[in-house]
């Protein structure tokens, strides 16, 4: 199956074609490969073991099989058995061979989360099912079993040695709190705008779209729309904005406003504008675009989004520093003024000391005076003229 390579996402050279889809055969490669347990080692001696939860944990170096191949490897060469990724006329082969790796470590990574996540409500459900009680994944996801329960509810892809220390996980303080939280983080948002369950990557659901309605129903937006609402929900007339709601809508619709405003005549068949996309979001929140995440280069939307913090940055900064040369000067001339004053006063105790020093020095010759005077009457009196 050949598949050509769009930003961050796997795109179908041939969107009609009946082969199986990329996303199907890596989940099932994932399991069968699943590590199940991690050990760590200290000196040859297994100190601690867990579960097998991340795609992390495929790359594990202790889990080598006899051609040296971690369990990531394997995945790997498994998956580029079924598909080749086409490499057009002008690129740089060792370029794309690193995107292209890139990408499907992404796309391994959030496979794996969901797997995982997936075989716990799996585990729920099945655990009732032996019960004679059928839940489904909502209600499923509410349930929580003890130990031996989840015992009982083993998934038969998940390697049979490596169970019990999956139970043990969902059991810990950890997981609970985990869960916990991001229980409590989803009954905060009043309206989260999440892809409806089953949708595909992006670029995938814009090629459905194509192939059902047409080029020309397979816009941007109308791609996001679908997957937001459900691309099942949409049967090609009408405006498929109609059927979103919530931050969904608002997305949409703040996007549309100024696309419109800039590009009046054609802003429905013009291709998504980075710079309106960041307005429009509030800039890219979780590191992730809110419309159309994998279909444009995140890294032009960065660029447009540093460039205007920049700016930004450079218009606080030069007023910043007015403000503080303003400030500056006022400090300076009060300073100065304070400085006069007080020279001012010292300067008058200055003379005020010269004037007492004055003052005493003509006081001290009247007293000599006196004292001489007094002096030389007495002589005159008891020894008399000579």
């Amino acid at each position: 199956m050949l598949l050509t390579l769009l930003f961050r996402q796997f795109n179908y050279a041939d969107p009609n074609s009946k082969h199986y889809k990329y996303t199907m055969q890596l989940g099932i490669i994932l399991k069968r490969e699943h590590p199940g347990i991690i050990e760590k080692k200290e000196g040859g001696v297994v100190i601690k073991t867990r579960p097998a939860l991340e795609w992390s944990d495929y790359y594990d170096d202790d889990i080598l099989d006899d051609k040296g191949r971690t369990t990531a490897d394997r995945v790997k060469q498994v998956f580029w058995n079924l598909f080749e990724v086409h490499v057009k006329d002008g690129e740089d082969p060792d370029k794309v061979e690193d995107d292209v790796d890139r990408v499907l470590d992404n796309y391994a990574m959030k496979k794996v989360r969901d797997m995982m996540y997936q075989v716990c409500v799996d585990a729920v459900k099945f655990y009732y099912e032996k019960k004679g009680e059928l839940l489904d994944d909502t209600l499923a996801c509410s349930k929580e079993l003890e130990y031996d329960q989840y015992l009982e509810g083993r998934i038969p892809w998940f390697k049979e040695h490596a169970w019990p220390h999956l139970c043990a996980y969902w059991c810990s303080k950890v997981f609970k709190s985990l869960r916990k939280r991001g229980q409590e983080s989803r009954f905060k948002s009043e309206d989260i705008a999440q892809n409806r369950g089953g949708s595909p990557p992006f670029v995938e659901a814009r090629q459905i779209l194509a192939q059902k309605y047409g080029p020309e129903k397979a816009t941007t937006l109308n791609t996001y729309a679908a997957m937001k609402s459900g691309l099942k929900n949409w049967d090609g007339s009408g405006s498929i904005s109609s059927t979103l709601s919530g931050k969904a809508k608002k997305r949409h619709d703040d996007y549309c406003d100024l696309a419109r405003a800039a590009h009046p005549d054609d802003w429905e068949e013009r291709e998504l504008d980075g710079q309106m996309l960041y307005e429009s979001s509030g800039g890219i929140p979780h590191g992730r675009l809110a419309i159309a995440d994998g279909a444009i280069k995140k890294a032009d939307v960065i660029s447009i989004a540093r460039e205007k913090k920049l700016r930004s940055l450079s218009s606080t900064s030069f007023r910043r520093t007015i403000q503080e040369n303003e400030e500056l000067k006022r400090r300076a001339i009060q300073e100065n003024e304070e400085l006069k004053r007080r020279n001012e006063n010292l300067q008058k105790i200055v003379d005020m000391h010269g004037r007492l020093f004055l003052l005493l020095a003509n006081l001290c010759t009247c007293f000599r005076l006196i004292v001489q005077t007094s002096y030389s009457n007495v002589a005159y009196l008891f020894i008399g003229p000579f």
